[in-house]
């Protein structure tokens, strides 16, 4: 998975992105909490879609579990702002 399409699946599903980025690494659900120091059931939750991750959860797994390097952090953030601001524009 290229840096797009992983900042696509991270925005589109993040669940889905952390379960197969993990599984990509090799990780187990114990391997990735201690990586970020979240609990394996709280990433379970994440993965399945019982948990949504707030954004500071998401950079935590972006950036400590899957070693996101800047460009793709930054680019992740300001898809994120411009989805925010056309919500508000659409709202009002």
């Amino acid at each position: 998975m290229n840096n797009d399409e992983a900042i696509e699946m991270a925005l589109n599903d993040f669940g889905a992105y952390v379960r197969r980025s993990r599984q990509q690494y090799g990780m187990s659900l114990k391997d990735l909490a201690d990586k970020t120091d979240l609990s394996e059931a709280f990433i379970y939750r994440i993965e399945v879609g019982q948990r949504n991750a707030l954004l500071n959860t998401r950079l935590v797994l972006l950036l400590c579990g899957f070693n996101w390097d800047n460009y793709s952090l930054m680019a992740y953030l300001e898809r994120i702002i411009k989805d925010i601001k056309e919500f508000k524009r659409i709202k009002n």
